[in-house]
């Protein structure tokens, strides 16, 4: 069962069986991912599935957002098999890192494995889940991280996700995150709407 960090309970519902007490950390915490991995583990996914109905708002809401991130990254992934050429670079999200398509997929799947050049030349099959293309337009914007080097490098790799060519560059004392994307209005509605309000935005992602 993977391991899994202290969720605060922020909720106050009454007899909600996820709600545990932390004698040593002195705060309630949500037991919620642990008990589904274990009823999985145990009794099966359709099983766990039924938790969720004795969920508070939280968790339902998380558990929505997660279900049509992963309906929407599988539709992500099948146009971009189907439109990929070789030769284009594309994002290895497990990695961070950018690599080139060199044989075009044998099969419009998403567990299809890629072949792809790495920087070092090193040849490496990639299943297609955890690519995405890197926009080739240049609308570009960028957003000030201040001193921040950690957040611009977060915001890189999320920029990333979304299918933006980035760069970061030093200003002074400053960390200045640069987007390249496929129009103005996708690169304005990423850092308003993404960074700055911390919205999740369609159909970009």
């Amino acid at each position: 069962m993977p391991e899994f960090p202290d969720f605060y309970c922020k909720e106050d519902l009454e007899n909600c069986p996820f709600r545990i007490y932390d004698l040593e950390k002195n705060i309630i915490i949500c037991n919620y991912f642990e008990t589904y991995w274990s009823t999985a583990s145990n009794y099966g996914h359709e099983r766990a599935k039924q938790l969720i109905n004795r969920a508070c708002k939280d968790i339902k809401t998380y558990e929505l957002h997660q279900r049509q991130t992963a309906e929407h990254h599988t539709k992500k992934t099948l146009e971009m098999l189907q439109t990929v050429k070789i030769g284009d670079i594309l994002f290895w999200a497990s990695r961070n890192e950018d690599v080139r398509l060199i044989e075009m997929p044998s099969e419009i799947d998403i567990l299809v494995r890629c072949k792809c050049q790495r920087r070092n030349n090193e040849i490496v099959r990639i299943p297609a889940y955890l690519l995405n293309t890197i926009s080739k337009r240049n609308f570009s914007g960028e957003y000030n991280c201040r001193t921040n080097k950690d957040k611009a490098q977060r915001l890189k790799y999320q920029a990333k996700l979304y299918g933006f060519r980035t760069e970061i560059e030093k200003r002074g004392e400053d960390y200045i995150l640069r987007l390249y994307g496929d129009s103005r209005e996708e690169v304005d509605d990423f850092i308003a709407l993404y960074i700055t309000q911390k919205l999740y935005i369609r159909p970009y992602y």
